[in-house]
């Protein structure tokens, strides 16, 4: 067996991973080649004969192998685990430094894997092999991606981790990150406070990374991880600091929204993108030739297009909106709401169309909490027969701080007539009163039989998903004339026909 280059030897990267399947010349090669007296094997030779065993342990095989050919490969696999245990149990203090020289990158985590399970962090000093390793450079992320070998030098892990600030991004990657991740091992010794020791000194960094001092901003305080109050206003305040010092040096790019009213115009919208920049304009004419109640609420679906024909909103972040880099690239969160640039053109649209209207019909002499008020007081008990659910507006004079209060407060109150309203088919003012629990909007009840539907993490489902919504999709592209941004708004431009 020849040392060969890292980019021909064998990886079993797993079932789910095409590339392990592209093995297979390979696999047989090392099968043919396979000696157990041989003592000469290098340490990547011998990770090699690992990864073989993996192959044939999963029985992944050339599907062209016949099946009278196939029990063959199989029982070297005994054989091959003997090699691998007596190669790795001859290690020791005065070899372990000859031993982990020039391992091949993409095996380094297999080496250390290997070192656990043979039990030779137990017999070997840690002050050899973490200086071996280090020497070597294997990074802090690959021995703490050893379980094996943080619990058998805890003491010493937790000194190597505390000894570098920069350190604190593979904790950020366990505790803050969403996951995805590779696992990442801490000795027991370690505690919070070591944890918020080490983002804090992080944060003094003159250079730290961007990604990660806004994962700590925004990460939720908790004593487990480390993070409080006062060092997420430290990182929020450090993230400003960068962001500010990035743009000194660069322009950036222009990203916005603009909103107003034409009086000539003679549409009744006209939407623009300049660049990276939405442009909304609307008809004075037809504003003002619309100032009845139910067209000033169709105007948030029709005009403003805060919801679509199916009345399902428009505003929340989907997946599917996110362009390919924003799906991949980026630090997010565990609990981060994603959002991409398509979700951030409709925050600020909508914001903007809403403080628009609102001094529009202030100038008109109607108040938007009026209209809000009409709709549950007379719209729903005229169309739906809904008795008894009230919106108080505010004040006219009210501060918009004031406003924002009492409309927080109205949200809770019409969801509780409502839930009353389900339950009983009516609202009762005085057992509304004393109605006092806590409503989660996951708990408010319909009237419609099976109105939602929530996807389960199913990989099949997942796969229909990005099918039928995703930008990437293979279907989103039938010809040049007949392509649309998704498969779903293919078919829903087009007449289709059905049949058996």
């Amino acid at each position: 067996m020849s040392e060969s280059g890292p980019e021909k030897r064998l990886k079993f990267f797993g079932l789910s991973d095409y590339g392990t399947f592209w093995q297979a010349g390979r696999l047989l090669e090392l099968v043919r080649e396979f000696d157990a007296t041989r003592g000469d094997q290098g340490i990547n030779d011998i990770v090699e004969l690992h990864h073989l065993a993996l192959f044939l342990e999963h029985k992944v095989l050339p599907k062209d192998l016949a099946e009278a050919e196939r029990d063959a490969p199989l029982a070297h696999v005994p054989e091959i685990r003997k090699v691998i245990g007596r190669f790795f149990g001859k290690v020791t203090d005065a070899t372990f430094s000859t031993l982990v020289q020039d391992v091949d990158f993409q095996y380094r985590t297999d080496v250390l894997d290997l070192l656990g399970k043979n039990k030779v962090f137990e017999r070997c000093t840690d002050s050899i092999v973490l200086a071996a390793l280090q020497e070597q450079s294997f990074h802090p992320h690959d021995l703490l991606s050893c379980q094996a070998l943080v619990r058998a030098y805890d003491q010493e892990i937790r000194a190597l981790l505390l000894a570098g600030p920069r350190n604190a991004e593979l904790l950020a990657r366990k505790f803050l990150q969403s996951e995805g991740r590779d696992p990442i091992h801490l000795p027991k010794s370690f505690t919070p406070a070591d944890q918020r020791g080490l983002f804090d000194r992080y944060l003094d960094e003159e250079e730290p990374n961007l990604n990660f001092v806004k994962l700590i901003a925004s990460a939720r305080a908790d004593k487990n991880t480390g993070v409080d109050a006062r060092l997420k206003l430290k990182a929020r305040r450090k993230a400003d600091a960068l962001t500010k010092k990035m743009f000194e040096s660069t322009e950036g790019i222009k990203t916005g929204c603009e909103v107003g009213i034409s009086a000539d115009q003679v549409e009744e919208v006209v939407q623009s993108l300049d660049g990276m920049v939405g442009k909304y304009s609307y008809s004075r004419t037809w504003l003002t030739e619309n100032l009845d109640y139910p067209t000033i609420l169709n105007n948030f679906v029709h005009l403003f297009q805060f919801a679509n024909d199916h009345m399902l909103l428009e505003l929340p972040s989907y997946g599917a909106q996110l362009g390919v880099f924003e799906r991949f690239m980026g630090t997010p969160g565990k609990g981060d709401y994603r959002t991409g640039a398509a979700f951030r053109l409709q925050d600020q649209a909508s914001l903007l169309q809403t403080l628009m209207y609102e001094r529009f019909l202030s100038s008109e002499g109607i108040e938007l909490e009026s209209v809000i008020a009409w709709f549950f007081t007379d719209y729903l008990e005229q169309e739906f027969g809904a008795k008894g659910l009230k919106y108080r507006a505010s004040s006219p004079t009210a501060t918009y701080l004031e406003k924002s209060r009492h409309l927080f407060s109205e949200m809770e109150s019409v969801l509780k007539q409502f839930t009353l309203h389900v339950d009983y088919g009516e609202v009762d003012p005085e057992l509304l009163t004393i109605t006092s629990e806590q409503l989660s909007y996951g708990d408010i009840p319909s009237q419609v039989v099976d109105k939602y539907a929530y996807v389960a993490n199913n990989a099949d489902i997942q796969g229909i998903q990005h099918l039928l919504f995703s930008d990437q999709s293979g279907l989103v592209h039938i010809s040049s004339d007949l392509e649309a941004e998704s498969f779903l708004h293919l078919v829903i431009a087009n007449d289709i026909a059905y049949g058996p």
